[in-house]
């Protein structure tokens, strides 16, 4: 009874808190007009499609995956990938590629860490958002979801890295051991929790070609989800509402509230946009990855944070063609729509996408200074080193889908069949990480030498 009162002074507490953050939220929304003209109707718009907005599905079978040998040693800013799908990234018009001239200012060189001390054991499990156990603070490993760029398999990571480096830490304690706080579900982001980030803690994310991140949002949601038409006209509508998205899903203050960043090729507006991007993105993250640069981005982090190869290797959560449980709101598996080769898409909508989808969007810019910012990590690193880590990490991967991908159980199964209990057993969370404990076995026997 006497811890009583405590938990109602900080359920209070954490109550106003989150009022007084909201408050700010919205206030901010209406003062951002440097960001963009934001109307009610814009907010709106956004408060009825964040519902939708759920899971993803991942790459590593739709991207070109990187050859360890296909990196190249580089003496000057030029691309150390030789990805096809990263060199033809944004084949689209010189006359829409207006943020070419703002790069110098956000390219950076991510940082290693010195140490594990963002690695605070959770008293309280931490997947989804709640602060009040930690001061209204978000502290440890913080990924950020980004909408359909391979969020699912990339959160299965996060969380893996979470409880792999707990148990090296904890080592004498292996009964009892405690995962590291983790922050890597949708909703983290969504009720802009971001702004509460303190230190000690590790904050990542990455981004996709904002292109093939648009298209994709359409086919899942729209057509996937809500049985939506995918003529031209759906298609336009939907890529013309999510420019900018990325950017401002990153930024810590807005979420998705607000997200059309109207540049309209205002030199003085842009230099802001450069400028707040630089300073709540660019140098807020302590990593960025790019999803079809997916193994270089991954090998660099195990770098960055001083892992082990085995700590970054999950199965992937979805497939196209696949099925999806819509985080299990609906009871039921939805096929995951495929998208049609570019060589079927109708001529207006190869127009648009070439040259005006990057005009007034901001995700162009952010991708393309991640992309290079990549680039100068890698080089920083080493590019030895870093190719030998992506090729170890390339096998273990391989022996994880060869040993347990049929043995996993997903929350949808390859018949589309709901199987929420067995999931919930085979998971981390939802359809993340799912086939952990299979994966750990088999990467333990391979170090052991009893799988080649």
């Amino acid at each position: 009874l006497s811890k009583f009162p405590t938990k109602m002074a900080l359920s209070w507490i954490s109550s106003l808190a989150w009022s007084f953050a909201l408050a700010a939220l919205f206030s901010s929304i209406f003062s951002i007009h440097f960001l963009g003209r934001l109307v009610p109707a814009d907010i709106a718009a956004t408060s009825t499609t964040r519902q939708t907005l759920l899971y993803d599905h991942d790459l590593r079978d739709e991207m070109p995956v990187a050859n360890p040998s296909s990196i190249q040693e580089v003496t000057t800013g030029v691309s150390i990938s030789s990805n096809p799908t990263y060199k033809t990234a944004f084949n689209i018009s010189s006359d829409s590629r207006w943020w070419t001239t703002h790069l110098d200012n956000l390219v950076r060189t991510f940082e290693p860490t010195k140490n594990d001390d963002w690695c605070i054991p959770e008293k309280f499990p931490t997947h989804e958002w709640s602060l009040v156990e930690h001061d209204n603070k978000a502290r440890g490993l913080i990924y950020i979801k980004n909408y359909k760029a391979s969020s699912s398999t990339l959160e299965g990571v996060s969380i893996n890295i979470a409880h792999h480096v707990a148990r090296r830490k904890q080592s004498s304690n292996l009964r009892n051991v405690r995962p590291c706080i983790h922050y890597n579900r949708h909703v983290f982001q969504d009720v802009g929790a971001l702004q509460f980030r303190a230190d000690p803690s590790f904050l990542w994310t990455m981004v996709r070609n904002p292109m093939h991140r648009d298209l994709s949002s359409f086919y899942f949601f729209e057509v996937s989800r809500h049985l939506v038409s995918d003529t031209t006209e759906n298609i336009l509508q939907s890529m013309k509402n999510h420019k900018s998205f990325q950017t401002m899903y990153l930024f810590p203050w807005t979420a998705q509230v607000g997200r059309n960043i109207m540049l309209n090729q205002n030199p003085a507006q842009i230099a802001v946009v450069v400028q707040q991007m630089k300073e709540s993105i660019l140098d807020e993250y302590n990593f960025i990855g790019i999803v079809e640069r997916m193994d270089e981005s991954l090998a660099v982090l195990v770098l960055l944070l001083g892992l082990e190869p085995a700590d970054v290797v999950t199965l992937s959560a979805k497939r196209a063609g696949g099925y999806d449980d819509g985080e299990g709101k609906y009871g039921d598996c939805v096929k995951i729509a495929k998208q049609p080769p570019p060589s079927q898409r109708p001529p207006e909508l190869q127009d648009y996408l070439y040259h005006e989808h990057a005009k007034e969007n901001a995700d162009f810019l952010l991708y393309e200074a991640v992309n290079r910012s990549l680039d100068k990590t890698i080089e920083c690193l080493g590019v030895d080193k870093v190719r030998a880590t992506m090729s170890e990490i390339q096998k273990l991967q391989k022996l994880a889908e060869e040993h347990c991908q049929e043995a996993a159980k997903f929350p949808c199964s390859a018949e589309g069949v709901f199987q929420p209990k067995l999931a919930k057993q085979s998971c981390y969370v939802q359809d993340a990480g799912c086939g952990h404990a299979c994966v750990d076995s088999v990467l333990a026997r391979y170090n052991a030498g009893l799988l080649q």
